[in-house]
């Protein structure tokens, strides 16, 4: 369905746990307990999709916290591929678990995936990640390439204390195999405020000063917004998703609906409407329309931190 500022609105992006593994520092607390149990079971998350898709949703990634926590991931993601009307169905991951799920989760259809990753310093990603072991997340992205998966990103979140040895290592990935990287601005959300911002035109001239010229591609890759481009002699390619100096809420197709069961219709509000009290499918599904609607014309991170989400990241889903 359409908003009303006329966006087409395809795209949901839904939580399915709010554990996680690591404790990135711009998303999760050094010390936070874990929930003992997931807010959204399964069949609350398939009713979900049922809804979404009745409204126009196509397109559906699976997000966290760490969504390889759920032991009922593959189940989840094998029934949701069989509902019809869905052309998509995308997992973001830190890549931990990846060595044991990337066949299973081929297998059970899953369309793409994404890997974060903010270095390739051994070091440094052990620092941001506050313990994690790059070796399992390298792995991982090895045990993804090996499967029939169309699809593998990799998601980097570079701030001024990035290197230009660390953008390009990010990027060389890329040259040999069908993986497109991503670099994506910090937004000034949770433990993100804390974090120096790096603009994308920043890292677009240290990559292509090193690489080559870039050259735009003339075809959307996934859901959006990232912008992508190639590079001399690359197999894959480099996105670009900057939120913060190059404003794309004016295409923005998305709502978000976090481990809690609140769906949020822009990133910056933190205003969210409560599903799980909606037991019967057509006030869920009329309540999320009026929600469309209302949805607001454009982020205001820069302008104002009025009504602004001030949850880590994990709370509110990747």
């Amino acid at each position: 369905m359409q908003d009303s500022w006329g966006r087409k609105i395809n795209y949901a992006r839904i939580s399915i746990t709010e554990r996680c593994n690591l404790s990135c520092v711009y998303c999760r607390p050094k010390r936070v307990r874990a929930q003992e149990t997931d807010s959204l079971s399964l069949s609350n998350l398939l009713k979900l999709v049922q809804v979404l898709i009745r409204l126009g949703i196509n397109r559906i990634k699976l997000t966290g916290g760490e969504p390889t926590l759920r032991k009922d991931l593959l189940d989840l993601v094998t029934a949701i591929k069989s509902l019809p009307g869905l052309n998509n169905v995308t997992l973001t991951t830190n890549g931990l678990k990846l060595t044991q799920l990337a066949a299973p989760l081929a297998a059970a259809g899953l369309d793409s995936i994404n890997i974060s990753l903010d270095s390739m310093n051994r070091e440094k990603f052990r620092q941001i990640t506050r313990g994690g072991d790059i070796n399992l997340v390298i792995n991982g992205l090895s045990a993804a390439l090996a499967t029939n998966l169309p699809k593998i990103k990799i998601n980097c979140v570079p701030t001024t204390d990035t290197t230009k040895t660390e953008l390009i290592n990010l990027a060389e990935l890329a040259r040999n195999d069908r993986i497109y990287i991503r670099y994506i601005e910090m937004m000034p959300m949770g433990l993100g405020k804390n974090q120096p911002f790096l603009n994308n035109n920043r890292v677009k001239k240290i990559l292509s000063h090193t690489l080559g010229p870039l050259a735009p591609l003339d075809k959307t890759i996934g859901n959006g917004p990232a912008s992508y481009f190639s590079a001399p002699g690359f197999t894959g390619a480099l996105g670009f998703i900057s939120a913060m100096s190059n404003c794309f809420c004016g295409h923005c197709n998305r709502l978000r609906i976090t481990a809690d069961g609140h769906l949020k219709t822009c990133l910056h509000l933190d205003t969210g409407l409560p599903l799980l009290p909606l037991k019967d499918d057509q006030a869920l599904a009329e309540a999320i329309r009026q929600a469309i609607m209302a949805k607001p014309a454009r982020h205001l991170f820069r302008e104002t931190s009025l009504n602004q989400d001030k949850r880590p990241m994990y709370k509110i889903g990747g």
